[in-house]
């Protein structure tokens, strides 16, 4: 079984366990409101938490209360910067932090980190599946091997010398065995009850409660779940029984349940033993037991129609195909887009309310966020965005998106009143506030922006200022040398060792530049990074990130540090080479302001991006020979072919997934980013 299948099934039933979540405590929390209820109306409760887990779909729905029905993309280990989305703003604020920190890949690892821990987490995960299923076999077996010997007392009844208290096993026929021991004066109740598992079908849903908790072994709600569930339905039999009993003939019953308690475990698949759990608490509920009144039978009644409308479905806009996709990232930049965006990177984001599907049309309720960024004096910049409720109608043809209306309420006045003749009225409330989708959005448009700079860093689509880095000492009073030049993930990184030659700690002040001597790396094509800074007393060390010259060149270079302290400058210059970490860039410069960029590196991997409009930046290795190049993502789900012809590729659509379509102003048609041909240079 290939790893990334576990992985992706793994991580589709780590999602399902996590929006389940909802429901089984809901239903927890139902049985005991509703313990005078009878307990047939709680096992169906069960029954939709069964739903929930193990249906391969769900419905959309107005009145869902899941608060996001994927909490994990299923992309996730291959983004740059991986987070969660719980729908809870205070627990991705705690938690994305750090998860981002730990598995963030850097530019030149082979694999993502998420990759190898969803791997690891599928093996595991089947590994456990395995070890129930094994259990389930061995158990069984035993079984077979206690009850062999059996004497036939009455229509699938029978008695059995080596077993100690009775049950019901079988799935297909069925059976009840009764220890040989048991008294004469019992055994009508104890086949009462038995029997009253077989009408219920309890031999076939208790096996699939124990398949289930195979499956989501890894959830502890599940298995607190399941013995919850095998202590309902005993329930149920008791009840199903005793209810046509007088006071005394439920003492005997009870008489029953205490003589043959046993300590089996309630999570074993094993069979419906008569005694098997909560025997005090059923025994309790036998003597006491009274008809459920008029009113626990009303709240029963709303309790599972509103469990199941709440809990069951997913809210709506949750399930968007990647083409619909980029029909609403075209048109949400094509709308903002203006001759001032030249240069800048549009960085989208938007919270899907809803979506209504009318025939061949589909209407789209949005929060959605624009902005674009530029950088600033070696800083990320936002130069324009906006924050708007917004209603996207498409028409699907032919299995393609085209764009019929892109409506936005008018500003001032109008702004509320506008809102409340587009959006139905379930919708209004979000559409008005969009509070609590901003920041998140904006996290995510930033981390865009980010990821895209650090990507186009190497091209002259992007220029920055260096970043500066400052030390609050007297020059005098400090003792510097460039120590070397280190490769780390394919950018060269130099370090320099600060000694504080008087006492006292390192603190913040002057300027720590770097300068470029050589005419191949001049100062607007550079973008720099500080890797690590650290001081301890009296000494530091720091080591800054070169990106953005032309690392496809090889050669021998040098970089002249000056370290400036009050008037005065010192300088050191160090040599690196090329050589051995050369990276090839191309490029497809069809439009002005936004191109194509293939980054080819030494280790075999790749980036690809697409457009400034695109949220995807295809990553992944490649193949190579004499005559082509071959893409391949990490997620597996796409191929790109190129030809080579001379010192550049030929793009190769017939050979290579499909290739998205952007419109790139107002008005205009929706092209191809890499139409087939395209010659990247």
């Amino acid at each position: 079984m290939p790893v990334s299948f576990l992985s992706d099934a793994f991580l589709a039933v780590f999602n399902r366990s996590l929006t389940a979540v909802w429901i089984l405590l809901a239903v927890m929390l139902l049985r005991v409101l509703l313990k005078k209820a009878p307990r047939n109306a709680v096992c169906f409760l069960w029954v939709l938490v069964a739903v929930r887990l193990v249906c391969p779909f769900t419905v959309e729905s107005i009145f869902s209360r899941i608060p996001n029905a994927r909490p994990i993309a299923s992309d996730i280990a291959y983004t740059s910067s991986p987070k969660i989305d719980s729908g809870f703003e205070s627990i991705d604020r705690v938690v994305n932090p750090v998860f981002t920190q730990t598995f963030t890949p850097t530019l030149g690892d082979s694999v993502n980190p998420l990759q190898v821990v969803l791997a690891l987490a599928g093996v595991i995960w089947i590994v456990g599946i395995a070890a129930f299923l094994i259990y389930t076999v061995v158990c069984y077996a035993r079984l077979h091997r206690m009850v062999a010997t059996r004497l036939p007392i009455g229509d699938g009844v029978f008695l059995c010398d080596r077993i100690s208290s009775p049950f019901l096993c079988g799935i297909f026929r069925p059976q009840i065995y009764l220890p040989s021991s048991t008294p004469k004066e019992q055994i009508p109740f104890i086949i009462a009850h038995e029997r009253a598992h077989i009408a219920r079908r309890d031999f076939l849903f208790k096996p699939l409660g124990f398949l289930i908790l195979a499956v989501y072994w890894f959830q502890p709600l599940c298995w607190i779940a399941y013995g919850m569930f095998c202590r309902d339905m005993e329930f149920a039999c008791d009840e199903r029984v005793i209810r046509t009993l007088d006071f005394d003939s439920r003492r005997a019953y009870a008489q029953a349940l205490l003589n043959h308690s046993t300590e089996r475990k309630i999570s074993s698949y094993g069979p419906l033993a008569f005694g098997e759990v909560s025997v005090k608490e059923r025994v309790k509920r036998v003597l006491s037991y009274k008809k459920p009144t008029f009113w626990i039978l009303c709240a029963v009644i709303l309790a599972i129609p509103i469990t199941a409308a709440c809990l069951l479905t997913d809210p709506f806009g949750t399930r968007l195909d990647d083409r619909m996709k980029v029909t609403l990232d075209t048109a949400i930049a094509s709308h903002h887009q203006s001759s001032h965006s030249q240069g800048n990177y549009a960085s989208i984001d938007y919270k899907i309310l809803r979506t209504d599907r009318r025939g061949d049309e589909t209407v789209v309720y949005a929060r959605v966020l624009y902005q674009e960024y530029s950088i600033q004096n070696g800083k990320l910049s936002e130069d324009s965005g906006a924050y708007t409720p917004t209603v996207i109608t498409v028409r699907r043809e032919n299995g393609t998106y085209t764009l019929k209306e892109y409506w936005t309420p008018r500003d001032g006045t109008y702004y509320a009143e506008d809102i409340k003749e587009k959006f139905p009225f379930t919708l209004r409330h979000a559409a008005l506030d969009g509070s609590r989708y901003f920041k998140k959005m904006e996290e995510n448009c930033r981390r865009l922006a980010e990821d895209h700079f650090k990507t186009a860093a190497g091209t002259d689509a992007q220029t920055a200022s260096l970043q500066l880095l400052e030390v609050s000492l007297p020059l005098e009073n400090v003792g510097f040398a460039c120590e070397k030049i280190d490769w780390k993930n394919n950018v060269p990184v130099f370090s320099m060792h600060l000694q504080n030659n008087t006492a006292g700690d390192l603190g913040w002040g002057n300027e720590f530049s770097v300068y470029y001597n050589n005419e191949r790396l001049s100062s607007d094509r550079v973008f720099t990074d500080i890797w690590n800074l650290m001081f301890s007393g009296s000494e530091g060390n720091v080591e800054i990130s070169l990106y953005g010259f032309d690392l496809s060149r090889e050669g021998i270079y040098e970089i002249r540090k000056d370290f400036t302290a009050s008037e005065t400058t010192e300088t050191a210059i160090v040599r690196f080479s090329l050589f051995d970490h050369a990276v090839r860039v191309f490029s497809y410069r069809e439009h002005e302001y936004d191109y194509p960029v293939l980054t080819l590196l030494p280790d075999r991997r790749f980036s690809f991006s697409l457009s400034v409009l695109s949220s995807y930046l295809p990553i992944g290795t490649y193949e190579e020979n004499d005559t082509e190049v071959v893409l391949h993502t990490d997620d597996g789900k796409y191929t790109y072919t190129f030809r080579k012809n001379g010192d550049t590729l030929v793009f190769d659509a017939a050979r290579s997934s499909a290739i998205p379509e952007f419109a790139y102003s107002a008005g205009d048609p929706a092209k191809y980013a890499v139409p087939d041909g395209a010659v990247f240079r």
